[in-house]
C-alpha cells in the first residue's frame, strides 16, 4: 500500500483553485485503470524534475469513440471503450506534461506506446513499452522520432498519405522499420485525438494553471479572461487591427481575499517576418515586469527587443519600435477581455 499526493482543481464561477488531497492507492490505482505498470517510475523518468504526478480516468464512450473514427482520415475500427488514464506530471502544484499510453496491434502482436505531451497537445517524445519488434530501440533514437518532436495533432496526420503511409518523413526512418514508423505515427494521431475528446475539459484547467503559475506561483487562486461575449482570448486577438499579435491566451491571478495579483499573458508575435512565442508578466497596474520567450533558443537581439518594454504601464506604451507597437496592440486586446464568471 503506498500514499501519493494528490492535486485536484476546483472550479466554481470561472475560477479554479487547487487544493492538495492525500489518498491511499492499492497496485497504483489498480490494474483496471491503470495502463502504465510503474505510473511512478515512467511519470519521473518521462519528466525527471517532477515531484509527483495526478492520473485523471475517464471513460471512452461511444460518443468519443465516433468522434475518433470521424476525426481521423485513415479507417479505424476504434474499440476501446471503458477507463482510459490520462497522467499529469507535477513539479509542486505546477503541471509540466502528458503521459497517455496506447496499445496498438501489428504483425509482431500488440505494440504498447508511451506518449509524452505537452499540455498544449504537441509531441515530446515516444517510449514503447512493449514492442517485439527488433527496430524499436532503432526507432527510438532516429532522426524520424526527432521529427515528431513539437508536432500538434495536424503536423502528425501531415506525415502520412491520404491512404494512411508514411509520406516524405518516411525518410529518416531507418531501413526495415517502415511499417513500425507507419504504426507509431497513426497511434500519435490517436492519442493526440482521444485526449481532446475525452480530456478537454480538463486541460483547459491544466492549461491556464500551468501559465498562471509561471508568473505567479504562490497565487491562491486563477481566472481565464474572454472577451465580453465569452469568445476566448485566442479569438479576441484575430481582429484586421491585430497584425503583430497573432493569439493570445490569458489569465490574472489573485491572492486571498481576490487580491489582484497580476496577469500572465502568452502570445505569439509576428515580429520583423519571424513568429516569437512569448508571456508577459504584468503587475496589478498592468505593469511589464518582464517578458519571457517560450523557446529559450532565441537571439540576444530578440532579448533586447524584450527588454525594451518592461518596466513600462503596458496601456502607456507609446513608441515606433516593433515590440512597442507590439504592446499597443496586446493592450487594445486586453481592453475587452473579462474574466470567466466575474459578477
Amino acid at each position: 500500500m503506498r500514499f501519493f499526493l494528490r492535486f485536484t482543481l476546483l472550479q466554481s464561477s470561472g475560477t479554479f483553485r487547487v487544493m492538495a488531497l492525500f489518498f491511499v492507492c492499492c497496485g497504483a490505482f489498480g490494474q483496471s485503470h491503470c495502463h502504465l505498470r510503474d505510473p511512478k517510475r515512467s511519470v519521473f523518468d518521462a519528466y525527471p524534475e517532477s515531484d509527483g504526478y495526478r492520473a485523471i480516468v475517464r471513460e471512452v464512450d461511444t460518443e468519443a469513440r465516433n468522434y475518433v473514427e470521424r476525426r481521423l482520415p485513415f479507417r479505424v475500427h476504434f474499440n476501446e471503450l471503458g477507463d482510459h488514464t490520462l497522467y499529469v506530471a507535477l513539479r509542486g502544484k505546477r503541471p509540466l506534461g502528458l503521459i497517455y499510453v496506447r496499445s496498438e496491434e501489428s504483425e509482431w502482436g500488440l505494440t504498447e506506446i508511451a506518449w509524452h505531451l505537452s499540455l498544449d497537445l504537441r509531441v515530446r517524445e515516444f517510449k514503447f513499452h512493449r514492442c517485439r519488434n527488433r527496430y524499436r530501440n532503432a526507432l527510438e533514437q532516429s532522426l524520424f522520432a526527432k521529427k515528431l518532436t513539437g508536432l500538434d495533432y495536424e503536423s502528425v496526420i501531415a506525415l502520412l498519405t491520404r491512404t494512411g503511409r508514411l509520406g516524405e518523413v518516411r525518410r529518416y526512418v531507418p531501413r526495415g522499420a517502415e511499417e513500425l514508423a507507419t504504426t507509431v505515427v497513426r497511434s500519435a494521431a490517436k492519442a493526440l485525438v482521444v485526449i481532446h475528446s475525452v480530456w478537454n475539459a480538463e486541460l483547459e484547467k491544466l492549461q491556464d494553471l500551468e501559465l498562471g503559475m509561471s508568473a505567479f506561483p504562490h497565487a491562491d487562486s486563477f481566472e481565464r479572461l474572454v472577451s465580453e461575449n465569452r469568445v476566448d482570448a485566442s479569438e479576441a486577438s484575430k481582429t484586421p487591427k491585430s497584425k503583430m499579435v497573432r493569439s493570445v491566451r490569458a489569465v490574472q491571478a489573485r491572492a486571498e481575499k481576490r487580491r489582484l495579483l497580476g496577469r500572465v499573458i502568452e502570445t505569439r508575435l509576428h515580429l520583423d517576418s519571424e513568429n516569437l512565442v512569448v508571456r508577459w508578466h504584468l503587475g496589478p497596474e498592468n505593469e511589464v515586469v518582464s517578458i519571457l520567450p517560450v523557446d529559450d533558443d532565441i537571439s540576444l537581439s530578440q532579448r533586447e527587443m524584450l527588454e525594451q518594454v518592461v518596466d513600462r504601464k503596458l496601456d502607456r506604451i507609446s513608441g515606433e519600435r516593433t515590440i512597442e507597437r507590439a504592446a499597443q496592440e496586446l493592450a487594445t486586446i486586453l481592453e475587452t477581455l473579462t474574466t470567466v464568471g466575474r459578477h
